[in-house]
């Protein structure tokens, strides 16, 4: 069997699918299988597919459910059926982008460097990207530099209350996948924010998160991006609409951190200081605003960039008490 699995999810991507399955074609890891899950394509993507299920030496596999679950839900179902045939590694893949040739086998050797440093369990990693318009042609060479993006801000404080692992570039060990299944499999699937946030927060929490400085990725910018480099100034924060968007993220962070707690309840946890971050943050609405700040300071929950976290502490202390 293939070491790799790389989980590809589709929805109207004909467009762009057939270069994004060249350049896994292209890597120079050739132990892979696909597999490949559909939310409800109304175009040529699964053609497409069929197509290069036939001509291509790697094994494809199709899930089949016939439901629609929306990007977050489709990449955990995948990462299930996965799990079930027991690879070694796997790899998130969205239809839109173009893996470097040295992807996976960049991915791998940094996996296996950090499971090694560490007693060999969950590891995730994920590296910078390079944005890209619609003919692939360089908008910024580094998605890390571009958005202010701080890859070593990577412990569970960290992703509590922000997410800096960009979906394409996760790649898990087999520790780690089994760890977010069966944590999610207990989860209110619409209470997570997206796939790649809550896989951060749950591998940060039981195992570790890394990251390689190298860009590994081409990241097309079009208008069908499901989320995208979205660059915000200092007046564009204060908008509603904003604001709104902010405090829909606050409040699913804090649901995110409730569902990790269901799993608390039912496994032994050694890191005290991580079950106690876990727990208070998942409670920290219902808190007055003085014990928020309190709370905020004393396990430093802080956002990357001084405008972020000025408007992330203003909104969390503005924000109606929960009951």
């Amino acid at each position: 069997m293939a070491q790799s699995a790389i989980l590809l999810s589709t929805y109207n991507g004909e467009k762009y699918l057939k270069q994004q399955l060249d350049s896994l074609e292209n890597q120079t890891d050739q132990k892979w299988d696909l597999i490949v899950r559909d939310d409800g394509s109304e175009d040529d993507t699964l053609a497409i597919l069929k197509k290069y299920q036939d001509k291509t030496a790697h094994k494809v596999i199709f899930m089949e459910d016939h439901l629609k679950y929306g990007a977050a839900g489709s990449f955990l179902a995948l990462l299930e059926a996965a799990v079930e045939l027991n690879y070694d590694y796997l790899f998130f893949c969205d239809q839109d982008d173009v893996w470097k040739p040295f992807k996976l086998e960049t991915s791998i050797k940094k996996i296996n460097e950090v499971a090694a440093e560490n007693n060999q369990e969950s590891v995730l990693v994920h590296s910078d990207l390079e944005i890209v318009d619609e003919h692939l042609k360089t908008i910024y060479p580094s998605m890390w530099l571009a958005s202010g993006t701080n890859p070593r801000n990577n412990k569970i404080n960290n992703y509590l209350v922000e997410n800096n692992v960009t979906g394409c570039t996760l790649a898990l060990n087999k520790q780690a996948a089994d760890l977010i299944v069966r944590i999610s499999r207990a989860a209110n699937k619409k209470k997570l924010v997206m796939h790649d946030w809550w896989s951060a927060l749950i591998v940060s929490a039981f195992g570790r998160v890394a990251f390689i400085q190298e860009t590994l990725v081409l990241y097309r910018q079009h208008s069908k991006n499901t989320i995208g480099l979205n660059k915000k100034n200092l007046i564009s924060m204060l908008t509603e609409k904003y604001v709104k968007d902010k405090n829909f993220t606050l409040n699913n962070a804090v649901n995110q951190a409730q569902e990790i707690r269901k799993y608390l309840d039912e496994c032994r946890f050694e890191n005290e200081e991580a079950e106690q971050l876990i727990i208070g943050y998942s409670t920290i609405l219902n808190q007055p605003p003085v014990k928020r700040l309190r709370f905020l300071n004393k396990y430093h929950l802080r956002k990357t960039g001084a405008v972020k976290n000025l408007g992330f502490i203003l909104l969390m202390l503005l924000k109606r008490r929960r009951k």
